[in-house]
């Protein structure tokens, strides 16, 4: 009898094509039950609650992550937002060549701080300096921009890049912004000193870059399916393979013990830094993988697609804990907040009103966020987020280290 039931048990499994899509559709329950009544199996029908209880955390999970609300004032379609690394800010950018920065905290949540012009084309990427005294911007005028966030001011323009900027990102002191493009580079800028940045050519249209926990060299992701490790020659170390198309982005988790990237083929990978083999591999998406954010205390993962659908990950296990139905029909960029309760997403959307999308979530920080910015000198009082040079940087009055 029992290997009779474990048959018919089998049976019915093998309807589906996989036992983790079985497990996420509540229609394919609602028929396992109907077979299992057709088929006058009461022994099973007993053993399905406990058989199918997993499903039902998993529904309670993704139903608990909720669209919070849209913010609008943006005339176009978003390419990118971002965080501050406190959490006190974020800030999105897109077609109508503008940057929105908002208050992410309270009093005032969602009071539009400033908007930024002064870029010609779209916005491709945002960053804020690891203190929030400073968001760098980039896009497909091939410049990249740093501003000043206590009064919203233009402190510098960058045009060292011949094509589209494809990311950008400060260093861990907030004194140097480091791109990729389109033409082929990647480039370090000291924003005291612009007039000869440090150029590293890899020849190819770079997707992003990240510098390796040795600090002695950078993985890079290009058009092809490979990540490439090079020295800061240029010269390729070693490559990884685990992806078979194009890949859009990657990362080193906050606790730098793992690196993480995503592809035009659907999935998103967790790399063994010391073996540079793929570790976990996050399957679920039904189209390209544009971008991902990864929890600031290492243990999620938030990937976007161009299909509308954003997917939020157990990075220790690569399973699918909520897949968000987006507004929109392509997600470009998703960011956590600091404290992971809520989540970002830039889309392009179906209406005309255009903004950052934001969700609630279930998730809570499990260690203390890093204190922000860089440990002050000996006898100095460290600056305070959000706070700005005395004086704003100009050509009259450049950028000087403390």
């Amino acid at each position: 009898m029992v290997k009779r039931t474990c048959e018919d048990l089998i049976n019915i499994l093998a309807v589906t094509e996989f036992w983790g899509e079985f497990c996420t559709k509540p229609i394919y329950v609602y028929f396992g039950i109907q077979a299992l009544i057709n088929m006058r199996k009461p022994l099973l029908l007993l053993l399905f609650p406990i058989l199918f209880l997993p499903l039902l955390r998993a529904q309670t999970q993704d139903s608990s992550y909720k669209f919070y609300m849209k913010f609008s004032g943006h005339g176009s379609d978003l390419e990118c937002v971002a965080y501050s690394f406190d959490g006190k800010m974020f800030a999105s950018g897109g077609w109508d060549n503008r940057i929105l920065v908002y208050r992410a905290d309270t009093p005032n949540f969602g009071q539009k701080l400033f908007t930024l012009e002064g870029h010609n084309a779209a916005i491709t990427c945002v960053a804020f300096s690891r203190d929030g005294n400073l968001l760098a911007s980039a896009g497909k005028d091939f410049s990249v921009k740093i501003w000043d966030m206590s009064n919203g001011r233009l402190v510098r323009t960058l045009s060292q890049h011949n094509d589209v900027v494809n990311r950008v990102f400060f260093d861990q002191s907030g004194w140097n912004v480091l791109t990729c493009s389109n033409d082929g580079t990647i480039q370090i800028l000291d924003i005291t000193n612009i007039i000869v940045p440090k150029v590293l050519k890899i020849g190819t249209p770079v997707n992003g870059f990240v510098q390796a926990p040795d600090k002695k060299s950078y993985y890079v992701a290009t058009n092809g399916a490979e990540i490439l490790q090079v020295d800061p020659t240029g010269k390729v170390l070693r490559k990884l393979s685990g992806h078979i198309d194009a890949v859009n982005q990657i990362e080193l988790t906050p606790d730098r013990k793992f690196l993480v990237s995503c592809s035009n083929d659907k999935t998103a990978i967790i790399w063994d830094i010391a073996n540079a083999k793929p570790l976990r591999k996050c399957i679920g998406h039904n189209w390209k993988v544009t971008g991902f954010s990864i929890s600031a205390d290492s243990r999620y993962l938030l990937t976007g697609c161009n299909d509308g659908e954003a997917i939020v990950w157990d990075m220790a296990t690569a399973k699918a804990l909520a897949t968000l139905k987006c507004m929109g029909t392509n997600v470009r960029s998703v960011a956590f907040a600091p404290n992971l309760t809520r989540l970002l997403l830039a889309s392009y959307m179906q209406v005309s009103d255009y903004g950052a999308l934001m969700y609630t979530t279930p998730l809570f920080r499990e260690t203390p966020a890093p204190k922000p910015g860089t440990p002050a000198k000996p006898g100095t009082t460290p600056a305070k987020p959000g706070a700005a040079p005395s004086k704003p940087a100009t050509a009259a009055n450049p950028v000087k280290r403390p």
